[in-house]
Parts: structure tokens; C-alpha cells; sequence
């Protein structure tokens, strides 16, 4: 029993580290332009489209933006990508005071 729960927590443990890893690639995604939406009050702002890693098919999928309603004394700050010597990664874009 001892062994079947130290199985298990180290897989857990694999499980949440390869989740943590940063996925690079040699070219960025294609960008598609899109057509934003009008805003839907005056105190939203445009969280810009974000790129999502997808384990099954090794590569990143496209989120699209979307307006949304900022915490108070927050701005938002687009994601972008990053070149690196292993390639490039997506740096996701995040709320900042």
C-alpha cells in the first residue's frame, strides 16, 4: 500500500512539473487578423488574443480576445513572444496594479 501511494505521488509530481514547462517552438503560429467586437461599456477594456499551449498535438492554438472588466487600480498588459536560444515561447499577457 505503502509503494501504490509513493507511485502515485511521484507521478503527481511529474504530472505538475511538465505542466509548469515552457513550450517552445522554431516559428510562431500563423496570426489571424480579427474583427473586435464594440465595447460593451465604457469601462472595459480589450484583453488581446493569447496563445495556449495544446499537449496532445505539440503546438499552440489561438485564444481570442475579449473585453473585460478591469479590477480596480489593474491594467492590462498583452502577452507576446519571446526568442530565446531553445526557440520561441508565448509570454501570456496578465493584470498588473
Amino acid at each position: 500500500m505503502k509503494s501504490l501511494l509513493f507511485l502515485l505521488i511521484c507521478a503527481s509530481f511529474a504530472l505538475v512539473l511538465n505542466a509548469c514547462t515552457t513550450a517552445y517552438v522554431r516559428t510562431e503560429p500563423e496570426y489571424r487578423e480579427t474583427v473586435r467586437p464594440p465595447r460593451p461599456f465604457e469601462n472595459h477594456v480589450w484583453v488581446g488574443d493569447n496563445w495556449r499551449w495544446n499537449y496532445r498535438n505539440h503546438s499552440y492554438t489561438r485564444r481570442e480576445g475579449h473585453w473585460q472588466q478591469p479590477s480596480r487600480g489593474r491594467n492590462y498588459t498583452d502577452g507576446h513572444w519571446t526568442s530565446t536560444p531553445r526557440g520561441r515561447y508565448w509570454v501570456h499577457g496578465q493584470w498588473k496594479r
